[in-house]
């Protein structure tokens, strides 16, 4: 059985890192902080005795880990032939540059009955919470601990001929099905038992249900990008703010009062013009719902951009300061191809690697008295393997070993299927990103997703596509 590389693991070469020998302060320059010609924003300070610091050198491995492989994970094995056909030709299609840009270009005009029985069951949970339940079953038995689920709705739809905001919230379709999708999935899934009646694996860590900021209202993007502007000024954007935070309430308050801990609510990111707006309001919902020891609601930073250290810096200081606990959900970033103002991205891909690795060490060593839960997001194995070794090392420290769940993974349903099953064994808690909905609305999040996802299908597709062929030819031919 394949397991994961852990600290003390002797598979992975750590020879003494010249880095060791810096100060504190050096080596976060050095590492993390690289300010250019374009990047004009203060860079931000980290908070005092940031332990994360002082040990990434330790941490960093010199070469990449080795990685799991479809076959070492039996993800394939367990395919019936249906299933393993479909899996071999969505690969075939991920599996270079071109043809990941064809899809794209190809996949709006793509008649639903393919969207509906080839694509969507490799990357999307179901169209109804009963086939999402099934879904569910399936990646319990795989081993995965629980889900964040997504209806995939680019837009909501409000009935425009209501006036009120009361009257248009308690008409929009996203809060309803939303709210729909948490009673008849999170409240009524049930842990996965064995023929002889034992509990096997099961949802031993309360579920997501990630909402898209852009989807809640008719004019959330207009709200988000204007959210920071003072009350009073235009009326028409008070009304918007309120009725956009009035859908956000609606599911915070259903979560609140009959969630009965399984489940949280997680705010996903938007396009940087709109970015702002939405870490302002993620943080307002938190300020008003992770109190008195509860957590109800999270959101997610973008690692990618420049100004994400700076953003999760001064959250743990306000948390600090207005006593509520932080949830959060740390990504690299989902629109690096889209974001046209380039110079609020990190200007390399090791610059982002290294925002990321810091704000997950910083919120699993530094920031434990206001960070109540972490989702690692990633489809990075070296980031997987560092946050690993985390744990690990606080486990061999002192007293944890995570088993509530506090620090859990996170990936898209379709993607890195091998690695988070490699997590899974090792007993960590991993979390698979499962939008659901019509395939019509299914389609436009797939179309999203694959832009947005675009390198990984590059990196990941190749290998899944070459031993989904061996598999293949493994059962035609009998060896």
């Amino acid at each position: 059985m394949y397991r994961l590389p852990l600290l003390r693991s002797t598979s992975v070469a750590r020879p003494a890192s010249v880095l060791t020998h810096l100060s504190p302060v050096v080596l976060r320059r050095t590492l993390h902080f690289q300010p250019n010609s374009n990047n004009t924003s203060p860079q931000p300070q980290p908070p005092a005795g940031n332990r994360y610091v002082s040990s990434l050198s330790d941490m960093a491995p010199v070469q990449d880990p080795p990685q799991p492989s479809f076959k070492e994970s039996a993800y394939l094995n367990r395919m019936n032939m249906l299933e393993l056909l479909r899996f071999t030709l969505v690969s075939f299609m991920s599996s270079y540059p071109l043809l990941v840009r064809l899809s794209v270009k190809l996949l709006p005009y793509t008649p639903l009955f393919i969207v509906r029985n080839i694509i969507g069951p490799i990357y999307t949970g179901g169209e109804t919470p009963k086939e999402v339940l099934k879904t569910i079953k399936v990646l319990q038995n795989r081993g995965f601990a629980n889900v964040m689920l997504n209806y995939a709705a680019e837009n909501a739809e409000t009935n425009t001929k209501k006036k009120s905001i009361r009257s248009r919230i308690a008409n929009n379709s996203v809060v309803q099905i939303t709210i729909q999708s948490i009673e008849e999935v999170f409240l009524k899934v049930a842990p996965h038992t064995a023929q002889d009646g034992t509990v096997t694996t099961g949802l031993h860590a309360a579920g997501a249900c990630a909402l898209k900021p852009t989807g809640l209202t008719d004019d959330a993007a207009m709200v988000l990008r204007r959210f920071n502007e003072p009350e009073g000024v235009d009326p028409e954007l008070d009304r918007a703010r309120a009725e956009y935070l009035g859908a956000c309430r609606a599911i915070c308050d259903y979560v609140a009062e009959n969630g009965k801990g399984k489940v949280i609510v997680v705010f996903d990111a938007e396009k940087y013009d709109l970015q702002q707006g939405v870490y302002a309001s993620q943080q307002q919902m938190m300020k008003e719902y992770n109190v008195d020891g509860k957590v109800i609601v999270g959101g997610t930073i973008q690692m990618y951009l420049k100004d994400s250290l700076k953003t999760l810096y001064e959250l743990i200081a306000d948390a600090r300061k207005q006593n509520y606990k932080i949830c959060l959900k740390l990504v690299r970033g989902a629109y690096m191809k889209s974001e046209p103002d380039r110079g609020v991205i990190h200007d390399t891909k090791a610059d982002t690697d290294k925002s990321f690795n810091e704000g997950v060490g910083v919120c699993i060593e530094d920031a434990e008295d206001v960070v109540s839960k972490l989702i690692v997001a990633t489809h990075n194995w070296r980031s997987m393997e560092l946050t690993n070794e985390m744990l690990q090392r606080r486990a061999d420290k002192a007293h944890l070993e995570d088993a509530d769940g506090r620090v859990v993974f996170a990936q898209l349903m379709g993607l890195c299927e091998d690695y988070g099953e490699a997590l899974a064994k090792e007993n960590r808690v991993v979390l698979k990103y499962v939008p659901w909905g019509p395939a019509r609305e299914t389609r436009e999040y797939l179309i999203r997703r694959l832009e947005e996802n675009a390198g990984s299908l590059e990196t990941t597709g190749p290998r899944a596509f070459y031993e989904s062929l061996a598999e293949l030819r493994r059962r035609i031919l009998r060896f």
